[in-house]
């Protein structure tokens, strides 16, 4: 027997605030894919103080291919 296909588990990581430095366990389904200059990236917005902090797809360790395009 083989699997043809497998689910893959949403990546989480931690990340600092750029703007308030609060310490966030962030998971991918906690982000917005969005288009950036450099490719897609992920968007997700502090809970402490409200800021949008984005990260590069390549950035993401074990995060696999990156996100899916929006749609």
């Amino acid at each position: 027997m083989k699997v043809l296909r497998k689910k893959r588990r949403p990546w989480v990581q931690v990340f600092d605030c750029v703007k308030c430095d609060a310490k966030l366990e962030v998971s991918e389904t906690d982000c917005q894919v969005r288009q950036d200059r450099d490719g897609m990236a992920y968007e997700f917005k502090c809970p402490e103080c409200g800021h949008a902090n984005w990260v590069a797809a390549g950035a993401i360790l074990g995060g696999g291919r990156g996100p899916r395009e929006p749609r």
